[in-house]
């Protein structure tokens, strides 16, 4: 009989206590691994050197991307 008190009491402690934090992160680890990404820039290669640049910040001359204001006077006097 006491054996069978005992299992009740385990039972019952992990119902009440265990479980609940078990599932709590569990949901956690699930949402960390849907959430896409928010927010994603395009980036364009500046015709001097080469390196990609976000479009935002990219100087913008005659169709072409530069990744500095020297570059695209470098690009332009062509030196």
């Amino acid at each position: 009989m006491m054996k069978l008190l005992l299992w009740l009491a385990v039972i019952y402690f992990a119902t009440k206590y265990v479980l609940p934090i078990w599932q709590k992160h569990q949901a956690t680890l699930k949402k960390s691994q849907e959430s896409p990404i928010e927010h994603t820039e395009d980036m364009v290669r500046c015709a001097k050197c080469g390196v990609f640049v976000v479009r935002n910040e990219a100087i913008a001359s005659r169709g072409r991307y530069y990744c500095s204001l020297a570059h695209k006077q470098q690009d332009q006097t062509g030196a």
